[in-house]
């Protein structure tokens, strides 16, 4: 999760200095690492909660760095946004099971 994070950062950079296009390449990384990072937690029945903390945050980050861009810009950040929402779902599914009441079971690939 940390490359994702790194990532969003250098988007978040990208996006201040004009560099849209290389901008939306990095928000593309932060996808694929935050997806990995998430796999492979789900896989290994390790370190889920660590993964769900970290997502959180990086939601939360992408979600104050879409507000500042421009509304051409934010399309893409919101598409990334509700992929990862629904990887977030999917640990907290891991980590809770039933206990959530089937709310999250439903959004299982």
């Amino acid at each position: 999760m940390h490359a994702a994070t790194q990532a969003l950062e250098d988007a978040n950079r990208l996006f201040e200095s004009g560099d849209a296009k290389t901008a939306h390449g990095a928000i593309d990384a932060v996808l694929s690492n935050a997806r990995r990072s998430v796999e492979c937690a789900l896989i290994v029945h390790k370190d889920e909660k660590i993964e769900e903390i970290d997502l959180r945050e990086l939601l939360r980050r992408l979600k104050d760095i879409s507000g500042t861009l421009d509304l051409a810009d934010q399309p893409h950040l919101s598409q990334v946004r509700a992929t990862l929402e629904k990887d977030h779902d999917r640990l907290l599914y891991a980590i809770f099971g039933d206990a959530l009441g089937g709310k999250v079971a439903e959004k299982q690939p």
